[in-house]
């Protein structure tokens, strides 16, 4: 008898254990896990083939597309056109550099604080 009534609290006691355990395993946050947004091509409007994403010090989002670079800016996308897939990386100073089909350059703010594409490659190219 006195096993019998041994074996059921056991029981309870790891069925309780079990019930508490899950529900503190439930309540915490996932440390690490990064942020994922997934952007539609119906949303930004180009195509859906994205090969190289940078984050600027200007708070912006750049995605190397196949139409050329996209900008956002979390709410607007704009299109800095470029010929070829482009490839982007970012400096240790901020700087974005980008290159492409016979072209080699970087992203910087024009008069307008537009962001466009200044070539580094000399007029014979």
């Amino acid at each position: 008898m006195l096993s019998c009534c041994k074996y059921k609290y056991t029981k309870l006691f790891l069925i309780l254990l079990s019930a508490v355990s899950c529900s503190a395993i439930f309540a915490q946050e996932e440390a690490g896990t990064p942020y994922f947004n997934n952007y539609p091509p119906k949303k930004y409007g180009y195509e859906n083939q994205n090969f190289w994403v940078v984050h600027g010090n200007d708070g912006l989002v750049y995605f190397a597309n196949t139409n050329g670079i996209l900008e956002y800016d979390g709410h607007k996308w704009t299109l800095i056109p470029l010929q070829g897939i482009p490839r982007l990386a970012r400096a240790g100073d901020g700087s974005i550099y980008v290159s492409g089909f016979s072209s080699f350059g970087k992203l910087v703010k024009n008069e307008k604080n537009r962001t466009v594409f200044l070539s580094l490659l000399g007029p014979e190219t």
